[in-house]
């Protein structure tokens, strides 16, 4: 009996024509690389201070809130790069690198929550995300990196790949230490990712005894923890988060208030995230999870500077693809779009980002933030997302 070929389904129009875009960003981000080597550009602070962490030549961390602000943990991230020549080479490779987690992020979480598999979502989605992503691509910051990240965590919470998961979601604190929120709503949330996100801590706190000299790793390793308690303090200077809104508002908080603000939006995001579980299911709720994590870390990070909302951008973009494709919301799919092209207010000319600085981009944050708080009540009416297949079962929660 002859038996039966089956062929790997080809991608569709809509598909091969998103996958062509981000070709087209990336080659053009490679450009500007070529045309405009900066030496500020924050990679020169990256990888010459791996370099530097290796060779045990002096402390990898400086007096104030500027210079290398990550745990040594990161370095490890930066340190096969240190493989490359240094100079364009080196610096279009880590961020193709980002910009390849963000893309194929965005399309694994595509495939599990939009209806069709999401072929046709994947095309709008990247024409809204690529504008907020263009400077933080440009300056080269691990933002981008954690974007995508967290999007492969989220996908792999669907797929209760727990294992995977995990090392997705410790990856995203070797990017940036913010990426603790994600870790913890996970953990609250999710029994069967506890024990494991404990063994990814363990693994994380020893990562720097690998290195050659243990005694120079541990010692920089205080210093490390010195430097980010103190570069959480940035004092009177403006970031564009909760606290950078308000100051363009005119209004200024003690620090006891905003720590305290701070601390009661990490309760309510806990609070709506476990809803957003209970209410909408295991596939809503993981989505809705990483949005409200990524907009709590705009929002409430002291540091978030303007090319950070590269975290945030996808949510809204996939929001906005779902409304138009699935729910046939086209007033919301136009309020989306807005969101996202606030998120790219960077591209619109100094004087347009100048006068919305500390305003536009934190605004939107706090509205997503709000519409979510809203919408989680009614999931199980009236779904944010409508895929086809019935989804992964149910994991274990707190609900």
């Amino acid at each position: 009996m002859a038996s039966s070929l089956t062929l790997p389904k080809l991608p569709s129009t809509a598909e091969r024509r998103a996958w062509f875009l981000w070709c087209v960003f990336a080659v053009v981000i490679a450009v500007i690389i070529i045309a405009r080597i900066k030496p500020s550009w924050v990679t020169a602070t990256y990888f010459p201070t791996a370099s530097r962490w290796w060779r045990s030549a002096g402390d990898i961390y400086t007096e104030g809130i500027k210079g290398y602000l990550y745990l040594p943990q990161s370095l490890y991230l930066f340190t096969p790069f240190l493989a490359l020549p240094e100079g364009p080479v080196r610096e279009i490779v880590w961020r193709l690198f980002g910009l390849a987690l963000l893309a194929f992020g965005l399309r694994r979480v595509l495939r599990r929550t939009a209806a069709d598999g999401g072929a046709r979502h994947f095309e709008m989605v990247t024409l809204l995300v690529v504008l907020a992503t263009a400077s933080s691509a440009r300056n080269g910051q691990t933002n981008l990196h954690l974007a995508g990240l967290i999007l492969h965590a989220c996908a792999d919470l669907l797929d209760r790949r727990w294992w995977r998961a995990t090392l997705l979601l410790w990856g995203g604190m070797l990017a940036k230490p913010i990426a603790l929120v994600m870790i913890l709503l996970v953990g609250a949330l999710y029994r069967a990712m506890r024990v494991r996100l404990l063994v990814g801590l363990v693994a994380f706190v020893c990562l720097p005894v690998l290195h050659p000299d243990p005694a120079y790793a541990l010692e920089q390793y205080g210093q490390g923890w010195h430097k980010l308690t103190r570069s959480a303090q940035p004092g009177s200077k403006s970031y564009d988060d909760f606290v950078g809104l308000l100051r363009s508002l005119g209004i200024t908080l003690p620090q006891a208030v905003r720590t305290a603000i701070a601390l009661l939006a990490a309760l309510l995001t806990l609070l709506l995230a476990r809803l957003g579980l209970k209410r909408g299911g295991p596939m809503q709720g993981a989505w809705i999870l990483a949005a409200l994590a990524a907009a709590y870390l705009m929002l409430f990070n002291p540091r978030t500077e303007t090319n950070s909302y590269v975290i945030l951008a996808p949510w809204l973009a996939l929001l906005a693809a779902a409304s138009f494709f699935d729910r046939g919301d086209r007033r919301m799919f136009v309020v989306f779009v807005v969101g996202c092209l606030a998120l790219g207010c960077d591209n619109y000319g100094r004087p347009f980002h100048e006068a919305t600085r500390g305003l536009l981009k934190p605004a939107v944050a706090l509205v997503f933030m709000l519409y979510l708080a809203v919408r989680v009540r009614s999931l199980a009416t009236r779904p944010l997302l409508l895929p086809t297949s019935s989804g992964p079962d149910a994991p274990d929660t707190h609900a």
